[in-house]
Order: structure tokens, then C-alpha cells, then sequence
């Protein structure tokens, strides 16, 4: 009876398993984890339950980032644009609120901000504040 009762168990927990998955198969595909693939030094990341464009961008000989690197929404939007120079940011970025409206705009220079930094609000998209980083002593 002992036996019975165990098999009887592990038979309802077995079958219980995707229930998830057929009661929705929208959420099953929210289940697939996000995944990579790098051809030469091209990297691109995407989102696993739409197969959607996460992250892109260039590596340089080093296996650092380099060059342009875009970042998407899940629903596809670009979410931010920066600029890498041999991994670190270097360049202007971008960034975009969820609604998709501009956040802020700057630029690096090896990683530490430089210039003037504009924020924007979030539903109106008008320029709220900007912060001038200046131009400490610039070396390549």
C-alpha cells in the first residue's frame, strides 16, 4: 500500500509539471532564457522568450568592447547608445526612458564624464536639469 501510495504521488507531481505551459503558452515562452551569439568580434545578446535584439555591439582584438554598443527593450525599443573605445566608455551615450522618451545624453572619456550632461523628464521630455562634469586633464 506504501508503494502504491508513493507511485499514485510522483504520477499527480509528474503531471502537474507543465501545466503552466499548456494553461499559457505565452508565459512558456517568457520561460527561455536569454542567450548570446558572437560572430568574430560582432556580439549580439537577445531576449529568450521573443527572440528580440537585447544587446549589440563590436569587441576589439582584445575581446573588449569597441565601437557602438546599442541596448533594446524587450518589446524592441532602444534603451541606450554608448560609446566604447577599447572597453571602456569613451564617446557619447544615450539613454531613453521606458517610454522612450530621452533620460540623459553625455559623454565619456575613458569612463569619467566630461561636458555637459543633459536630463530630461520623464513624460513632458523637456530638458529638467543639465550638469557640467568639465574637462579634467584629457590623456589617450
Amino acid at each position: 500500500m506504501k508503494h502504491f501510495i508513493l507511485f499514485f504521488s510522483l504520477i499527480v507531481l509528474a503531471s502537474c509539471g507543465n501545466k503552466e505551459e499548456e494553461a499559457n503558452p505565452d508565459r512558456a515562452s517568457e520561460l527561455k532564457e536569454d542567450y548570446e551569439k558572437v560572430e568574430g568580434k560582432h556580439y549580439k545578446a537577445f531576449y529568450g522568450g521573443n527572440d528580440q535584439l537585447k544587446t549589440e555591439g563590436m569587441y576589439d582584438e582584445d575581446g573588449k568592447r569597441h565601437g557602438i554598443w546599442t541596448h533594446y527593450t524587450h518589446d524592441g525599443k532602444k534603451q541606450s547608445i554608448t560609446e566604447y573605445k577599447h572597453g571602456l566608455k569613451h564617446g557619447y551615450t544615450i539613454v531613453y526612458h521606458p517610454n522612450g522618451s530621452l533620460y540623459y545624453r553625455g559623454e565619456w572619456y575613458n569612463d569619467v564624464k566630461v561636458g555637459v550632461w543633459d536630463y530630461y523628464d520623464t513624460n513632458t521630455g523637456n530638458k529638467k536639469e543639465s550638469k557640467d562634469y568639465g574637462y579634467p586633464e584629457l590623456k589617450d
